[in-house]
């Protein structure tokens, strides 16, 4: 799977509770011209985190009221300082109106190195994180179904590398192991 599709997957599933994606370069964003992509074939690994959003406020009766915990601005914080110690290069991509994932992104990019670029996209759907995880099922060639059967803490990161050939891997499904024990949840 090219990195071009993959991140149109990324944006066409995202939404729910998965609606955070950090895509970090190890070299130069691909062209756009579709000839100079024909000509130059992709040399570098691209990285695509799928970041759950963090723990929010479950007793609101509308989105504006399910913002963050002060737990879930912890989760954010440390999801974002897991990210900046990667040292890559990333541009933040939100995919949901939902209040908690957007508040989630600003906290994170605070914490990314200065070239961060934030780019938010509005999507009606809520539908809790399964189209991010279709997403993963159709990215690593898993049926459908699959999705069923995962579930992912607050602020965690599930990373997939895509490498130049097309091929992608899952890196990490849900890692909230830079949290301690008694900052992850799940909501």
């Amino acid at each position: 799977m090219s990195f071009r599709r993959a991140v149109k997957l990324a944006c066409g599933f995202a939404g729910g509770s998965a609606g955070v994606f950090a895509c970090a370069y190890l070299a130069d964003k691909h062209q756009e011209n579709s000839l100079e992509v024909e000509n130059n074939k992709p040399t570098a690994t691209r990285h695509i985190f799928l970041i759950r959003h963090s723990q929010y406020n479950l007793n609101g009766s509308r989105d504006p009221e399910r913002t963050l915990t002060p737990l879930g601005r912890e989760q954010a914080v440390l999801t974002g300082q897991r990210l900046a110690s990667l040292g890559l290069k990333y541009d933040i991509l939100v995919h949901s109106s939902m209040a908690r994932a957007t508040e989630t992104a600003q906290i994170i990019s605070t914490h990314l190195p200065g070239n961060t670029h934030t780019h938010p996209h509005q999507s009606s759907s809520h539908t809790p994180g399964s189209k991010a995880f279709l997403l993963l099922c159709q990215a690593l060639q898993f049926p459908p179904e699959g999705w069923l059967r995962l579930g992912l803490n607050n602020g965690s990161i599930t990373w997939l590398t895509v490498r130049p050939s097309g091929r992608v891997a899952l890196r990490a499904l849900g890692d909230s192991g830079f949290m301690p024990p008694d900052k992850v949840t799940r909501t």
